[in-house]
């Protein structure tokens, strides 16, 4: 099967990024700032916190190339202290978030915010 991750690699996750891609900003710490365009951001239903009968907070998941240019590299993401600028809808301001977990294959990071 690893024809087929090598397949996504090259054609789609790209073509993903083109059709619903967002622009979003990786902060690493002590590091330079930079914009990733190819961000596929996943914004899903508010999750409950645990200790307060109403409270809720919101997840998002962004997907970003695996790459020191073009995304985040698996190799350089510190989950304990980076951060990611995105908006809680399309047109919205940016808010900086924390990364609480990060997974990754060969041709994309995916990153859990919080």
């Amino acid at each position: 099967m690893a024809w087929l991750t090598d397949a996504l690699a090259d054609a789609g996750i790209p073509m993903l990024a083109t059709a619903m891609g967002e622009t979003v900003t990786y902060r690493p710490y002590g590091g330079t700032a930079r914009v990733i365009t190819q961000a596929i951001v996943d914004r899903n239903p508010p999750e409950s916190v645990d200790g307060l009968d109403r409270g809720v907070s919101p997840r998002m998941v962004v997907t970003v190339p695996n790459s020191a240019t073009l995304g985040v590299s698996s190799a350089e993401c510190n989950t304990s202290v980076d951060l990611i600028d995105v908006s809680d809808r399309v047109g919205v301001a940016a808010t900086s978030r924390n990364i609480l977990n990060m997974r990754h294959d060969a041709a994309s990071v995916v990153l859990e915010l919080r």
